[in-house]
């Protein structure tokens, strides 16, 4: 097992700070480099452990997990499987243990290793290429694997010890206080104590979106932004996050004593209050924010280094924001959209499903046509347009509907890998729904993040 180690940045970063927040955020230490960037990471698991945070992170041929501590120390492990490099396909992490599964296209591996990078077990499993839905971790190192209608758990060495029938597949799987959570989008949330192999899963009797996305401590996010947590056996809403929501870019918020910490497009972190969903303050940081766990940061640095960072909370008041103009009131804010409808600039991102009569229905929007400039009706599509109140016209961007259909489906997973490839380009409001996580290119992340919404949807 090869580790790299590398020395501590002694760069210091600064912060602004939004200027109607009565806190601000800033950031408590160096960005601490962990490995050499690749310019196309997927982060699979990103997580608090007794060792600081750890992460498992693929690329295009590798397979690493990577940790760090508030004190500078560090470590990066490539994973080997079956005794080569190569991608992992999904991976997990619970209690200071990572599962990560590998396929070949002929085998699958479960490789388990601690929050330090060191190999616990490996092992393999008769699973096709593509089939796994989802995995997950417990407390006792067994294996959660959802495939299609069905859940099973593998235990040392790979033994098969139990295996259920889900009413409708489960998109993904996570466990927080001992307990095994099932995402099911057609039929709920399905639970079972792994504090032994139990002898089938329950009805948790939640009515909220999903999927919802673990974010430590018991506390998760669903897909309409707002913060759950488990508790006395039942999912109870913690507040709002205030915050758009977000398919797979959950990824990039965080659970931080009373905070709600999120990434907003590249490099810009929110910071909410966990129970009001009211924002306190805001920072930059020297890079591409990757992912989010506790008050650590994990981001490709401008150097094309991946790192950490940690951020502290100060309660310090800012001053209030100068009084706007006549013509800057006219122009409709994000919370004067309806749900799911956020102003980026100069374009309307409308999460998909959102239909164009729902859209009218607010102050904000007057008329929407499609592309071809008739009056649009039925599902909103990327490439149609949008007249505010204010009287611009903006053009409508739905993420992951490169091809202007409405839809998230197979053929936007096409157009992701042709423009990927070079076999095809993609332009304009096509290309910005196409790069779904917001960082200005569209390449595998943005694939994974559409094949995940695909399945999602169903």
């Amino acid at each position: 097992m090869k580790q790299r180690f590398f020395v501590v940045s002694i760069g210091i970063f600064f912060l602004f700070c939004a200027l109607c927040s009565l806190f601000f955020v800033s950031v408590r230490a160096s960005v601490i480099p962990v490995c050499s960037g690749y310019g196309n990471e997927t982060v699979y698991s990103f997580l608090e452990t007794n060792a600081g945070v750890s992460g498992v992170i693929s690329s295009h041929s590798s397979t690493y997990l990577v940790g760090a501590s508030a004190d500078g120390s560090h470590f990066c492990t490539e994973i080997y499987p079956g005794g080569s490099a190569m991608p992992c396909s999904a991976a997990c992490g619970y209690s200071g243990t990572f599962a990560m599964l590998f396929n070949d296209g002929s085998q699958s591996w479960v490789v388990l290793a601690d929050s330090w990078g060191n190999t616990i077990e490996s092992y393999t499993l008769s699973l096709p290429a593509g089939s796994v839905l989802a995995m997950a971790v417990d407390g006792s190192n067994r294996v959660w694997i959802s495939s299609g209608h069905t859940l099973t758990v593998f235990g040392s060495g790979g033994k098969q010890l139990a295996i259920y029938d889900l009413p409708s597949p489960a998109r993904s799987l996570c466990v927080a206080e001992g307990v095994l959570f099932a995402f099911c989008p057609e039929s709920g949330v399905l639970a079972a104590d792994t504090s032994s192999v139990p002898d089938g899963l329950y009805g948790m009797g939640y009515s909220g979106t999903l999927p919802m996305v673990s974010l430590g401590n018991g506390y998760f996010q669903d897909a309409s932004g707002n913060f759950c947590y488990y508790g006395s056996g039942e999912i109870s809403y913690a507040g709002a996050s205030g915050l758009p929501p977000r398919y797979t870019y959950l990824s990039s918020a965080a659970v931080s004593g009373e905070y709600a910490v999120f990434g907003e497009g590249t490099n810009t972190i929110t910071v909410c209050d966990l129970w009001s969903g009211e924002t306190q303050g805001h920072c930059t940081v020297p890079g591409t924010i990757l992912a989010m766990a506790g008050d650590a940061v994990l981001l490709r640095t401008d150097e094309n280094e991946i790192g950490v960072a940690f951020l502290d909370y100060d309660s310090e008041t800012e001053p209030e924001p100068p009084a706007s103009s006549e013509e800057e009131s006219s122009v409709p804010e994000e919370n004067d959209f309806p749900e799911g409808v956020y102003r980026r600039g100069d374009y309307l991102e409308v999460r998909v499903g959102i239909t164009v009569s729902q859209l009218k229905k607010s102050e904000s929007v007057t008329k929407v046509w499609d592309a071809s400039g008739e009056e649009a009706s039925g599902a909103c599509r990327t490439g149609m347009s949008a007249k505010l109140n204010s009287g611009e016209t903006l053009p409508i961007v739905v993420p992951g509907d490169a091809n202007g259909s409405g839809t998230v489906n197979s053929a936007d997973i096409r157009a992701l890998q042709q423009a990927i490839l070079g076999e095809a380009e993609l332009s304009g409001v096509y290309e910005i729904a196409a790069d779904v996580d917001r960082n200005g290119r569209v390449d595998t992340h943005d694939l994974l993040l559409v094949i995940r919404m695909f399945r999602e949807e169903g």
